[in-house]
């Protein structure tokens, strides 16, 4: 495993960090990560987490809960076996939390990715998009001095190559992959690419959004 957690990205008044990612093998449909840091109290601030999950047929969440804030599912898609989501959640106090996923079946592992975002006035995304080929594609609208995010999970053990963005974590657990990415923006439309280096057609995917 990998990433670079505390990585900020400042576009204009907008301000990404990318925190830390998690992941859980427990094979239960429930997964708290305890003790997130989600940096300072911001009354702007978004607590953004990608999350993927492995099971014997695609699974959906039903909630992710940080801190007992509910977020709002901003993006959802599904091979065959795996799924991957971005959520939002508006949490402007705190600077720890818990994060609560909530699958509708159990999926075998559950793997996520934490960012927060700071000068938002809005949860909503400007734009989102999923693939699942190999390369994963996703395109986006953007905003001048904004921000993508995108989350890629495969059922298959490996390392992911990234376009246009910068990765943040490379994570493998029970033998698949997870990794997540994000870019500053700049007002152009943005196609972001994740190259698996193993790829099951099958059961891969990756969403993205953009703010």
């Amino acid at each position: 495993m990998r990433f670079q957690p505390g990585f900020m990205t400042r576009v204009g008044r907008k301000v990404l960090t990318f925190r830390t990612n998690r992941t859980d093998a427990s094979d239960g449909p429930g997964y708290t990560y305890t003790s997130v840091d989600i940096g300072q109290a911001d009354a702007s601030r978004r607590v953004i987490v990608g999350a993927t999950g492995q099971g014997a047929a695609a699974r959906t969440i039903q909630s992710i809960t940080v801190g007992g804030v509910a977020a709002t599912e901003v993006v959802y898609v599904a091979g065959s076996t795996r799924s991957a989501a971005i959520w939002v959640a508006h949490v402007p106090v705190g600077a720890t939390t818990d994060i609560e996923v909530v699958w509708n079946q159990s999926p075998a592992r559950c793997s996520i990715g934490v960012w927060t975002a700071t000068g938002l006035t809005s949860s909503a995304a400007i734009d989102t998009d999923s693939g699942t080929g190999n390369p994963a594609s996703a395109t986006l609208d953007t905003a001048p001095g904004g921000f993508a995010i995108a989350m890629y999970g495969n059922a298959n053990a490996g390392t992911v190559a990234w376009t246009n963005a910068t990765e943040r974590f490379d994570a493998s657990v029970e033998g698949d992959t997870s990794s997540g990415a994000d870019a500053a923006t700049s007002g152009s439309n943005l196609t972001l690419e994740a190259n698996h280096s193993n790829s099951n057609p099958t059961a891969r995917c990756m969403v993205a959004a953009s703010w």
